[in-house]
Order: structure tokens, then sequence, then C-alpha cells
């Protein structure tokens, strides 16, 4: 009896530690982060006119030769006119802006296997509503980090708007944004960390649970 009880415990603790890992699905990934902090601007709107420039070539030393050469895969900047229907984050002058992204140049040898783990793919987003975090760098440009498109469709109207405003309202960073019409709930993870650690604990119980039994079985003369 104790032996399955014990057995029991291990599996159930197992399957909370396994469970713990499946936060980081990919060498890119950076693990769960705010992206409503992180932005010092989120944007709702369309994407009125669309353009792509070729970034410089990368260099790297090759640790066999020491010779530097250009790395296959490239990047574009894609530079967009953007609509504003409303600002949910910071302070943008006037009714249009310019936002930039960086991406992979389409085409590279990598983009098939990169494309949608390290970045997107360069295409033309013209007529695009989205909503989308943005970065201001030193000289004031505002750029969009990978992840931070917290939406993007042809309208409102889309299936998955509702779902997009309340994902974007889940990061504690949303709390007292008051365009997003409602505070912030908790943090995407904390339903799953409550869930993880109730297995770890059950795990553990059975484990206790089955030393008792088996302390009693011995002690019996």
């Amino acid at each position: 009896m104790w032996r399955s009880t014990a057995v029991a415990g291990l599996v159930v603790m197992g399957i909370a530690v396994l469970s713990t890992q499946t936060t980081s699905v990919h060498a890119c990934s950076r693990g769960e982060v705010d992206l409503v902090a992180e932005s010092d601007v989120i944007l709702e709107g369309r994407v009125t006119s669309y353009e792509t420039t070729l970034d410089p070539p990368v260099l790297q030393e090759d640790p066999m030769t020491g010779e530097l050469r250009e790395l296959e895969n490239r990047t574009v900047t894609e530079r967009m006119n953007f609509e504003i229907v409303r600002v949910l984050k910071g302070n943008v002058v006037g009714d249009n802006t310019t936002i930039l992204y960086t991406a992979w140049e389409p085409g590279s040898i990598l983009t098939a296997q990169r494309g949608s783990v390290c970045g997107d793919i360069a295409s033309d987003k013209t007529g695009t509503y989205t909503i989308v975090g943005l970065t201001r760098n030193d000289s004031g440009e505002l750029f969009a980090a990978q992840g931070h498109w917290f939406f993007t469709g042809q309208s409102p109207a889309d299936e998955h708007y509702s779902a997009s405003l309340e994902r974007l309202a889940s990061f504690p960073g949303a709390a007292g944004l008051p365009a997003l019409g409602t505070g912030a709930g908790p943090a995407p993870s904390t339903t799953s960390n409550h869930l993880i650690a109730g297995i770890a604990a059950l795990g553990a119980a059975l484990l206790a649970a089955s030393f008792a039994i088996r302390f009693r079985t011995d002690s019996r003369p």
C-alpha cells in the first residue's frame, strides 16, 4: 500500500516540475514579461502606408579562420504611417505617427525556421488594424518590439479583438491605464502558478502519507 502511495506522490510532483518548465517555449523567448510596462506608448489604429529599408549587413567572425563574413540572414526596417484611433498609454502628438519595426528580409535562408520564433518576416501591413506597444529611441522614433503586437486584424469587429483587450488588461502594468476602462486583472501566470503549487502540495501529501502507512505497518507486532 505504502509503495503505491509513494509512487503516486512522485508522479504528481513530477507533473508539477514539468509544468513549470513549459514557460520557456523556444530559444528566443525571454519568458513572461510585462509587455505593457515595457511599452512607452500603446496605440490603436490602422497602418495607412508601408515601406521597407534593407538594414546594413551584420559581420561575424569565422571561428575557424578569424575572418569577418556577412551573416546570410538580413533584416529590414519596416516604416509605417499609423493613423491613430486611440492612445492607450503614453502621449503622441497628432492623429498620425510613424512607427518602425525590424523584421527578417523575405527569402532569407533561416526565415522559415526563425520567422515565427525570433521575429516576423517583413510583409506589407497597409490597411492592417492593430494595437501595438512602442518604445522611443534616443531620437524620439517609435519602435515596435517583437511580441508587442497585441492585436492584428481588419477592424475592431474581428473575433479576437475583445480577447486581445482582455490580454492587454491582464498585464500588471495595465493597472491604472484609464484608456482601457478597467483595472488590470491578475498576471497571466497567476492561475497556472496556483495550480502548479496545488499539484506539488498534493504530491508532497501523498509522499507523507506513504511514509506514515509504512511506519504504522513496520511498528505492528
